[in-house]
């Protein structure tokens, strides 16, 4: 993890002050998708202006803290073990996709 501390702070106070403001602690929502680059949602410059319109991810994210300080893959796979295990992908093993007909996955 790439600590940065501005993000940290902000994101700390505008849990605790919604942690007050509700008296429960906030749920947290992953989207875990594939096949989408960061500037293709409208909240990030994207959306209408390269030809796609995405008004009802752009209303969740503008009702929500948004985390955009993060690594990605050029595939879903290493993402998904990562969040199944706990583990960075260098631990669990799946860098890339397994293809058709080839062997991959995790163990058990």
């Amino acid at each position: 993890m790439v600590d940065n501390a501005d993000q940290s702070s902000e994101a700390r106070q505008k849990l605790a002050a919604l942690q007050g403001k509700t008296g429960k602690r906030p749920n947290i929502v992953v989207f875990l998708l594939d096949d989408v680059g960061y500037s293709d949602f409208g909240f990030n410059g994207g959306g209408e202006a390269v030809g796609n319109a995405t008004p009802d991810i752009d209303r969740v994210a503008g009702q929500s803290l948004v985390l955009s300080s993060a690594y990605s893959q050029p595939s879903c796979s290493p993402t998904r073990a990562t969040i199944m295990t706990g583990q960075n992908m260098a631990h669990h093993g799946i860098q890339v996709p397994p293809m058709y007909g080839q062997p991959g996955g995790l163990a058990g």
